[in-house]
């Protein structure tokens, strides 16, 4: 094979398939699945997840964790469009709603793919299994600079909870 096939193949290989397929950047459409309430297990409790559908360049969501029938903590996050793919800014509260994060930080989980019920971000993938279940996996450094996954097993539910 010549060098000027190797390095086509090489370029080609490195180009997102959006680029490649002649559609647009990613949007907010390709996580619209995303958009409604979730229940379930994760970090060793109750987890319940809600995202909005998209309006006004954002979905916006909020989280809890619930252990032995008390708040461990809440998360409010919103997902929007940014350069060409999509971001997620979180920030965590106290049950009293102290923030964990200074005034002006947020976690910020950056863009890496998409496909269909899937989005990849640095340490987070949100997974559609079907229409009623989402797997989340999340990667935290530990305190000792180990990276656990932690997996979160989610169902659709009504806002009444069931």
């Amino acid at each position: 094979m010549t060098h000027s096939k190797i390095w086509l193949l090489l370029v080609t290989l490195m180009v997102p398939s959006a680029a490649l397929s002649g559609t647009s950047a990613v949007s907010l459409k390709d996580a619209a699945w995303l958009a409604g309430a979730w229940q379930g297990e994760g970090l060793g409790g109750y987890v319940a997840e809600v995202w909005t559908p998209a309006r006004g360049g954002a979905m916006m969501g909020s989280f809890r964790l619930i252990r032995d029938d008390q708040v461990v903590f809440y998360e409010i996050f919103t997902l929007v469009e940014h350069e060409g793919g999509l971001q997620l800014r979180l920030k965590h509260f106290e049950p009293d709603l102290v923030a964990w994060e200074e005034r002006e930080k947020v976690v910020t989980f950056s863009f890496e793919s998409v496909e269909p019920g899937v989005l990849r971000f640095k340490s987070l993938v949100f997974q559609r299994v079907d229409d009623d279940a989402l797997r989340i996996d999340l990667r935290l450094r530990q305190s000792d600079g180990t990276v656990k996954t932690e997996l979160f097993h989610l169902r659709r539910m009504s806002l009444d909870g069931h």
